[in-house]
């Protein structure tokens, strides 16, 4: 009876730590808002509401979905198609769409540090966009920043202690998601894209980021289409158009942060991506899997977890076992790179690495993203050149990296030589880039993803280019 009891108590108490299963934007429509009015209590009440947050400067549209891969409210997804419509015809098409699906212990609650952080990466983005336009004395045009926040139950218990226990329930939710409805978000935003490019211009761009599971949810949806591209790019081998054997992605670039899924899964995609033996100049990252060196639970509770899950599995030999029991990113025969502080960056202060950033108060992440002038001219170089910088239509050169190579205040060492012309990266990040498991928003690491994004928007444009001047698209 007492071991009954003690099951009893220890049910009621995971019972009673479990949030609502229930959308948060309940209210599938726009409200104009800002950091400051969401510095008050009224404005956090009206705005975290509300599905689409219209601020000066972005727009950022949530889009929820249940614990069994479905829309909460298909309302939303039409939210955000009218908004992507409307900053397109204001924008002239010019729109960078930046989707983000958190993980695990997070949410789309209006003060939940991810919504927050990510809400100062669309600020850093428009300032990005207004700065190059300014430099460039109008040769860029300016860009509308939209973002996209993929919301789900990620947060599941509210006590501290139990939260832990929700690891593996959480990862089975995840990967309903990215089977279910994420599919349909992604391949809208998708065909929003390939629409305001249909003339050839360099309008619309499209990139994605997911963390922990929000990571796995992201490559569920799109792991076999990058199969699928991988495959017909292997079938252009040879092909003397630099464009034709360009491996094409899904949007500009997706980039995930600690994903929580096994090395099983990105098998095929590496195999695929060894067997390249021609790459465009024109290519640039497809897919950018980064994983912290201190990240504890994809060491610790990822293992265990898949060791019960696959206790009576077959696998053809040791390798193949261990590849099912280690998270993608800390599977040694993937590491591409290492990214950390480049020499002679400062590193940050301890005391906001406790999650996504620090905070100066409520709904606020302090995110210091600053860029000078002298370094939009040198991505002015690459960005917009002037006439004689480079041969008109000439491709720039191959975007994947060897050696040392410097993105804002982060360095990217080349691991394998090898594996330099692959498209596809797993690059392990120091510390102070990512911090354990959750603390992504760190300088270091935006302004990477800054700067993979600026460099996408030009590989685009170079690769339109390319179209421009061939006879028919391929």
């Amino acid at each position: 009876m007492m071991r009954g009891s003690r099951a009893f108590v220890a049910a009621g108490l995971l019972a009673l730590s479990c949030t609502a299963h229930a959308p948060f934007r309940s209210v599938p429509g726009e409200v104009r808002t800002s950091s400051e009015k969401l510095a008050a209590r009224d404005g956090r009440e009206q705005g975290g509401r509300h599905s689409l947050e219209v601020h000066p400067t972005f727009t950022l549209a949530f889009v929820e979905f249940d614990d069994q891969g479905r829309f909460w409210d298909r309302r939303q997804l039409e939210e955000l198609e009218g908004a992507l419509d409307r900053e397109s015809r204001a924008a002239r098409g010019n729109v960078v769409v930046a989707v983000f699906a958190h993980g695990w212990e997070h949410d789309s609650a209006v003060c939940d540090e991810n919504v927050a952080c990510f809400r100062a990466f669309l600020e850093q983005l428009a300032r990005d966009s207004q700065a190059l336009t300014r430099l460039s004395a109008g040769r860029l045009a300016p860009r509308k920043i939209v973002g996209v926040y993929a919301g789900w139950r990620g947060r599941s218990g509210t006590v501290r202690v139990l939260r832990e226990l929700t690891f593996w329930a959480r990862k089975r939710a995840a990967i309903r998601i990215g089977g279910g409805d994420l599919i349909e978000l992604l391949t809208r935003i998708d065909g929003f894209v390939k629409r305001a490019n249909a003339d050839g211009a360099d309008h619309a761009h499209m990139v994605t980021l997911g963390h922990s599971f929000g990571g796995t949810m992201v490559y569920a949806a799109l792991a076999n289409i990058l199969k699928a591209r991988l495959v017909e790019a292997l079938g252009r081998q040879g092909d003397p158009d630099p464009r034709a054997t360009v491996v094409q992605g899904f949007g500009d670039v997706v980039v995930l942060v600690n994903p929580a899924f096994e090395a099983s899964l990105y098998l095929t995609l590496h195999d695929l991506s060894d067997s390249l033996k021609q790459l465009s100049p024109l290519q640039g990252p497809v897919l950018i899997t980064i994983e912290s060196e201190t990240d504890r639970p994809n060491r610790t509770w990822f293992p265990l977890g898949q060791m019960l899950a696959t206790l009576f599995n077959k696998a053809a030999n040791r390798a193949e076992r261990v590849s099912l029991r280690t998270a993608v990113g800390n599977y040694e025969e993937f590491w591409d790179y290492r990214l950390a502080a480049a020499p002679g960056e400062k590193p940050p202060s301890r005391a906001g690495f406790e999650g996504f950033g620090s905070s100066r108060g409520p709904c606020s992440c302090d995110l210091e993203l600053e860029t000078t002038d002298e370094e939009f001219d040198r991505i002015l170089s690459i960005l917009a050149p002037q006439p004689g910088d480079r041969e008109e239509g000439a491709p720039s050169p191959s975007a994947i990296p060897s050696g040392n190579v410097r993105y804002g205040r982060t360095q990217l060492t080349c691991l394998t030589p090898h594996n330099r012309r692959s498209p596809f990266w797993v690059v392990r990040a120091s510390d102070e880039v990512v911090h354990e498991h959750s603390g992504i928003f760190t300088s270091y690491l935006m302004d990477f993803v800054r700067h993979v994004i600026l460099e996408g928007v030009e590989r685009s444009r170079m690769v339109g280019l390319q179209s421009s001047m061939s006879h028919g698209v391929r």
